[in-house]
């Protein structure tokens, strides 16, 4: 071998030396067991599949308006008001959660408010949402506080019922509107918590608003599973 193939592969073996000697000190790769092979462990989501709620509510309520009667409409002869009255009523929400921040459904509702002198009854039933825009936070207790809103048909009747009187009823049906706020303490597949909610009921000739606050019970069946 002449003096150039020499010179260029002593060159060659002091330049990979170092690389050589690494390679040789490096640990050796991790074993691959089953257990490196398993998937990200399964987050199970907060709310999903459907919900049914139940909420016991006592409050204040109050009514005005008109006999539904086109001829004693605007007669100011007719025209009553309740003032302040206690009472309360319930709600049943039957939703489907579209994502564990938002549920859609439907909701019926009734309440009755009265005195020794009126007596107001009501009730309604249409959509309701709810949505719990801190599920996604760090802090765990803000997750299930919820804001909610309701929309549908409603129908009021507010009797006079002091003895010895003959007073037309005052009544009509048209539109049941609210916003409320609830937070929810979960076990499992069932929830209980405070719940707090105005709505009005109003139409043409007669309307009713109150404010409630109560008992909120969910039960979720996708839980169960």
């Amino acid at each position: 071998m002449t003096f150039a193939p020499r010179f260029l592969l002593a060159l060659l073996a002091s330049a990979l030396a170092p690389a050589l000697a690494r390679a040789e000190d490096a640990p050796p790769p991790p074993r691959v067991t089953p257990a490196t092979l398993q998937p990200p462990q399964y987050r199970r989501p907060i709310r999903s599949g459907v919900v049914l709620a139940l909420s016991l509510d006592l409050g204040m309520g109050s009514a005005s308006g008109y006999p539904n009667d086109s001829k004693l409409l605007n007669d100011r002869n007719y025209y009553g008001r309740t003032g302040p009255l206690g009472g309360g009523g319930f709600t049943l929400a039957f939703s489907g959660a579209l994502s564990e921040y938002l549920s859609v459904g439907f909701y019926v509702a009734t309440s009755s408010y009265s005195s020794d002198t009126w007596k107001v009854a009501s009730g309604g039933g249409g959509l309701r949402m709810d949505a719990f825009p801190f599920t996604f936070v760090h802090n765990k207790w803000l997750k299930s506080w919820a804001f909610y809103g309701i929309a549908g048909l409603g129908a009021v009747n507010v009797k006079y019922e002091k003895p010895g009187t003959n007073v037309a009823d005052l009544d009509g049906t048209q539109s049941n509107l609210g916003l409320g706020s609830f937070y929810e303490f979960r076990f499992g597949a069932f929830g209980i918590g405070p719940d707090s909610r105005f709505d009005a009921v109003v139409s043409r000739t007669a309307s009713r608003v109150a404010y409630n606050v109560g008992l909120r019970l969910s039960f979720y069946p996708s839980r169960l599973f």
